[in-house]
């Protein structure tokens, strides 16, 4: 019965083809269409993107200390400068019952109650971070009432309301200050939980989903869809009276507390890509002051040579509109590699840049690949590297206030395999002119790192590294990398004289460098060699004289924190010291 009275209520409150091409919503033109056109900077008319005419580039990136535990299926959320990771499961798909915070280049535990393995995170506007919900057990099995909220001001977990439903795959939106939660997996999921700060009670009206979408509009309304089920099968499509099929939301209002259904642009030949389990409302959601924006990432299912599009998404009182309906590119521009979207995005209002991200290759050796659209103007960037080891649309990801994204763990080969990895990457401007870099040639001086595993990772001195000693890290930044080691995971770094035709050739070692507790040291000085230090204004703070060829070093614990330039030998270069 509930069924059949929704139906007709579906069919009264929506017009008829609200999926052609051009016109995803053609009710008759009004004041607030004009409005919202307006807000979108005439977005909805503007030129739809080109593939050929992005801008392609190398990301960057550098690759952090690894977490202290193998994580997937996690929370990943930003603490001022520093990021939280929580919960999920580690190897042979266990519940983790734990949280580390990064912070100063390396990792720190942090009690936690529960697991929250594929529960949800939310910002509660105050600084605080509440994840709840998850898996019950092992194996991604039964779901969870539990909540924690996290305290940035003294960096612990204290245990919070208990949802008023167990849910897993589910999702958290802050709509005014006041929490809704939906979506579950393999249970039932025909409620809202509300959470007004004090206690969660469940509300409303709702059909069953995994991992929705939740957005509202400017009177609080609240909207849930999903492309999937409670059992991860496609979500029920409604007939309309014309004969085309639609995916709906439900829409709950809490002034009255009744749930109606609200229609969509997304039918059988578009569709929401599924959000993974770290995707927040508040990362694709944009205030726009009079309009609230939503960027979805949208599959088209029957058209292969353009499978994938960015709409920004705009819901109001039984109304919805899509707008800048932007082509991606399917396949790299110059690579022609395949790409693999992961459903969410990612909304840098201060550049006014989105972010998608997305994968070619194998889980084992893949490329990464980081979108960059500017809303405003449709300029757009591609930014790709190479050479991961596990798959990294399964990683958790979050977006730092100063712009960059990062993100931790992830599948090796299977659930029961959870990756210990982190990295942060550094993003182009949308649409900034930059080409592919030219490979280096690693002839003539060169700064060579060695690691504890082997490796050897050279840095032409044509390319300006710069050395920077912060806290128990090293960090290298030149023209074309930004990358920071562990000190301890550093066999030696030096300054090296190579042969072009490969770094197996080392030529005559001039300087090797190492910096421990304040001290630098510097190896292989011959008699007479000079070492100076210098701030940066040019004045002269250290100075020593080799007397004869041997090891020297210079105590730099009492220099205040800055930039400093080393000149050793024929070698000149910064360091910063913090």
């Amino acid at each position: 019965m509930r069924r059949q009275l929704r139906l007709l209520i579906l069919l009264l409150i929506l017009p008829t083809s609200m999926w052609a091409e051009s016109n995803f919503h053609k009710t008759t033109p009004t004041k607030r269409h004009s409005i919202v056109e307006q807000a979108l900077f005439k977005a909805r008319h503007a030129t739809r993107g080109d593939v050929k005419k992005g801008t392609v580039t190398n990301l960057r990136f550098e690759r952090l200390t690894d977490m202290r535990t193998a994580r997937a299926g996690h929370q990943l959320f930003p603490s001022g400068k520093e990021f939280v990771a929580v919960g999920g499961h580690t190897t042979n798909f266990r519940l983790e019952k734990s949280a580390e915070l990064f912070q100063d280049g390396g990792w720190q535990d942090i009690n936690i109650g529960s697991a929250h393995d594929n529960g949800f995170s939310v910002m509660l506007g105050d600084g605080r971070v509440m994840v709840g919900g998850g898996s019950s057990a092992d194996q991604g099995v039964g779901q969870s009432k539990a909540t924690d909220i996290y305290d940035p001001a003294t960096q612990t977990f204290t245990a919070g309301p208990s949802l008023s439903v167990a849910r897993a795959m589910c999702k958290a939106v802050n709509v005014n200050g006041k929490v809704y939660v939906s979506g579950n997996w393999y249970a039932d999921d025909n409620v809202l939980d509300y959470y007004d700060g004090s206690v969660f009670r469940s509300v409303g009206d709702m059909e069953g989903r995994s991992n929705p979408y939740l957005f509202f509009d400017e009177q609080g309304l609240v909207y849930a869809m999903s492309p999937a089920d409670t059992k991860g099968n496609p979500s029920e499509m409604y007939t309309y009276n014309d004969g085309e099929k639609g995916l709906f939301s439900d829409q709950y209002n809490p002034m009255d507390g009744v749930t109606k259904l609200s229609g969509t642009v997304f039918d059988e030949t578009r569709m929401p890509l599924a959000l993974p389990n770290d995707i927040r409302s508040s990362d694709y959601y944009l205030d726009l002051g009079n309009i609230n924006l939503f960027f979805i990432l949208a599959h088209q299912p029957q058209n292969d040579a353009e499978p994938f599009r960015l709409l920004m998404f705009v819901a109001e009182q039984n109304e919805t509109y899509g707008f800048s309906d932007f082509r991606l590119p399917a396949v790299h521009p110059d690579t022609k590699e395949r790409i693999d979207y992961r459903g969410g995005v990612y909304v840098n209002k201060s550049r006014k840049d989105v972010y998608l991200i997305g994968t070619s290759g194998k889980a084992n050796n893949q490329t990464l690949h980081i979108i960059c659209i500017n809303y405003e103007t449709n300029a757009w960037s591609i930014a790709s590297a190479s050479g991961f080891n596990h798959d990294m649309k399964t990683a958790s990801w979050a977006l730092l206030p100063d712009g960059r994204l990062v993100c931790t763990g992830g599948i090796v080969d299977n659930n029961s395999q959870p990756s210990r990895e982190a990295y942060a990457f550094t993003l182009p401007l949308a649409g900034e002119q930059s080409s592919q870099d030219t490979p280096a040639t690693y002839g003539g001086p060169t700064l060579l790192v060695l690691t504890k595993d082997g490796a050897q990772t050279a840095y032409a001195l044509s390319e300006k590294p710069q050395v920077r000693f912060e806290g128990k890290n090293l960090h290298i930044v030149s023209t074309r990398v930004d990358i920071t080691y562990a000190l301890s995971d550093i066999v030696r770094f030096t300054y090296a004289d190579l042969d072009p035709s490969g770094i197996d050739e080392i030529g005559e070692i001039q300087t090797e460098i190492g910096y421990q507790d304040g001290t630098l040291t510097i190896s292989q000085l011959k008699a007479g060699a000079t070492v100076t230090v210098y701030g940066i204004d040019g004045k002269q703070v250290r100075q020593l004289k080799a007397t004869r060829s041997g090891t020297y070093r210079l105590n730099l614990s009492a220099l205040p924190q800055g930039v400093y330039i080393i000149k050793a030998d024929t070698i000149t270069y910064k360091i910063m010291k913090r």
